[in-house]
């Protein structure tokens, strides 16, 4: 998490505190994921002469860190049964009620996330486009279905915040999306 931006930092004005870095793609295309402070701060200096270094920073109040391609389980777990979930492209087999925030009405035997840990009841909390970070808050479900519907192609780019009954609906932070940014030599 970063607690405090120098300042001569070349993306001081690009980042804010609380962020945290959630992946780091070096020049030759090695992604590194879940990084602590000590091994991101090796990384980047083990390769400080990369033009083409990428960190990705997310606000991690709103969504967990990226688990590495291959990982086993893709549910991920937050306290309380909140489930964050990276949507495969296509149908997602969810049926919603009408209400809002939208309810998981039912789940089609054909919804490729059956063993996702959705639950009928469920809710959706928030709705994320990864390509650009942009986080949808108190979304009605015609607002819902039309997002799914506009980004369905987008392997892993639709995430999904679900929180069963009793949890409340988060309110969006003052900057709420995801930065990338791409470190050059100068």
């Amino acid at each position: 998490r970063i607690a405090r931006i120098s300042e001569n930092s070349a993306i001081g004005d690009q980042i804010r505190t609380g962020l945290v870095a959630d992946t780091l793609i070096l020049e030759d295309g090695t992604t590194y994921y879940q990084l602590d402070s000590n091994e991101l701060v090796s990384l980047l200096k083990e390769n400080s002469h990369s033009d083409g270094r990428i960190i990705r920073f997310i606000n991690h109040d709103v969504m967990p860190l990226t688990s590495e391609p291959g990982d086993e389980d893709e549910k991920q777990y937050e306290e309380g049964g909140v489930l964050v979930v990276s949507l495969p492209a296509g149908s997602i087999g969810l049926v919603f009620n009408k209400a809002t925030p939208p309810t998981v009405k039912k789940i089609k035997e054909t919804s490729p996330l059956l063993d996702s840990g959705i639950k009928v009841g469920m809710r959706v909390d928030t709705f994320m486009i990864a390509d650009t970070g942009k986080i949808h808050y108190h979304l009605e479900t015609k607002e819902l279905v039309s997002l799914l519907n506009q980004h369905r192609d987008s392997e892993g780019g639709r995430i999904v915040r679900f929180i069963p009954e009793g949890i409340p609906v988060s309110e969006p932070s003052e900057e709420e999306e995801i930065v990338v940014l791409k470190e050059t030599e100068e």
